[in-house]
């Protein structure tokens, strides 16, 4: 019985979830409008890197994340080098 009536209120809060989602849609459907009219005008002047672009932003970053990493690798030594030598 109280499995069934657990059941029941999951189904109640879904539709409550589904009409204020509809209430809201309605309420500012002008504004979702107007969004929805700005998204795709701003779609049509995205332009897709090529193959090539792609592959040149790749290597910087696998770069400029291995640098990093070898810089706190380096400072990473040395602090532990530092803080034995005072702990001894």
């Amino acid at each position: 019985m109280l499995e069934f009536i657990k059941n029941q209120l999951d189904w109640v809060l879904f539709s409550i979830i589904v009409v204020g989602v509809l209430v809201a849609g309605m309420v500012f459907r002008a504004r979702v409008l107007a969004y929805v009219s700005e998204v795709r005008q701003e779609w049509t002047r995205v332009t897709t890197p090529t193959r090539e672009e792609s592959i040149a932003h790749t290597s910087v970053v696998i770069v400029a994340v291995l640098i990093s990493a070898g810089y706190m690798f380096g400072v990473d030594t040395i602090l532990k080098l530092v803080t034995d030598i005072l702990y001894r």
